[in-house]
């Protein structure tokens, strides 16, 4: 037979058509935004988590400081207390030589004078010396002129007047002196900044006055009638004592400095440790809000399937596994 004519070739292949143009990026879908959202909530957290540890270091750094210092004031308080009760053992002993020497003085202006410059000594104490000349009908009222014009009252101090001069007096049948008044002045009795002002009194009333600094015990030693040998025993008693109420004094003060500086580090610490809860509360907060952003952006599972849906999904699968099974049976037989 004459051999078949060749199949006709295959038309040209046309070009593929163009593509389309890209669509434009959608705009940020909800759970985008969400997605950032939560992560800020975390960065807040994750910050004031730090925040919160930082100030619990602080304040348990703060902590120790106040109980260091705490255990410090109470050795310094009870070091004072020990002090204290060494001057007063030392006082008491100098007191009681004190009155054994004012029992051998019988003029009672002298002994208030002895009796100022022994407490002076014992509780080291400044003696100052006002010198004024006044003119007054006796001497007592010269002293009583003298202390109205310090503004001091007359209970303290003690005074001693000399005659300089009788001035006579025309008005009166008596005639006035001239007095040259000294009082002497205790620190343990008038502080100093009324001493001052005593002292500025005499000048606005034209009084010219001068102060003088004295030793207490010097003065006590001058006064007459009173033995030697007692004054020995009081000025070794006195300056013991004065030494050890010194020390004392300084040992208060210092514990009271302690306590201070306690008490406000137990201030701070306080606050300090009140911060750190309050940042632990806010970062506990914020960790909550942030799972429950990051909990949104989680897909929820797709609902079960309904009845008729169900059914259809079975039988599909019914389906699908015998077409498997009529292709195996096909394929054995053909083998």
């Amino acid at each position: 037979p004459p051999p078949s004519p060749p199949p006709p070739s295959p038309p040209p292949l046309s070009p593929p058509p163009p593509l389309p143009p890209p669509s434009p990026s959608p705009p940020p879908s909800s759970d985008t935004a969400g997605a950032a959202a939560a992560k800020l909530l975390q960065d807040a957290a994750n910050a004031k988590n730090e925040e919160a540890d930082m100030k619990k270091q602080e304040a348990s750094e703060k902590r120790a400081a106040a109980d260091q210092k705490q255990k410090e004031a109470i050795d310094k308080r009870a070091a004072a207390d020990t002090k204290q009760q060494e001057a007063d053992v030392k006082k008491a002993k100098a007191q009681k030589t004190r009155d054994s020497m004012l029992g051998s003085i019988t003029d009672m202006k002298k002994k208030k004078k002895a009796r100022l410059l022994a407490d002076a000594a014992i509780n080291g104490g400044n003696v100052t010396k006002v010198k004024a000349n006044i003119t007054a009908a006796n001497e007592t009222a010269a002293c009583d002129d003298l202390y109205l014009n310090m503004g001091i009252n007359s209970t303290v101090g003690a005074c001693e007047v000399n005659v300089t001069n009788v001035l006579p007096d025309r008005r009166h049948l008596l005639a006035d002196a001239a007095y040259l008044v000294e009082i002497l002045l205790s620190s343990t009795e008038v502080i100093r900044s009324d001493i001052d002002a005593a002292l500025t009194s005499l000048s606005v009333a034209g009084i010219n006055a001068e102060s003088t600094k004295e030793d207490a015990l010097v003065l006590l030693s001058i006064i007459p009638g009173i033995a030697k040998t007692i004054l020995t025993t009081l000025r070794s008693d006195a300056t013991a004592a004065a030494a050890a109420i010194g020390t004392a004094a300084a040992a208060e003060a210092d514990a009271i400095a302690t306590e201070s500086a306690a008490a406000k580090l137990e201030t701070d610490a306080t606050a300090a440790e009140k911060t750190a809860v309050d940042l632990a509360a806010e970062a506990i907060t914020l960790d909550n809000k942030a799972a429950v952003a990051a909990a949104m952006l989680v897909p929820p599972p797709p609902p079960p399937l309904s009845p008729p849906e169900r059914r259809y999904e079975e039988s599909s699968n019914t389906a699908t596994r015998s077409s498997w099974a009529l292709q195996w049976v096909v394929l054995w037989l053909v083998l």
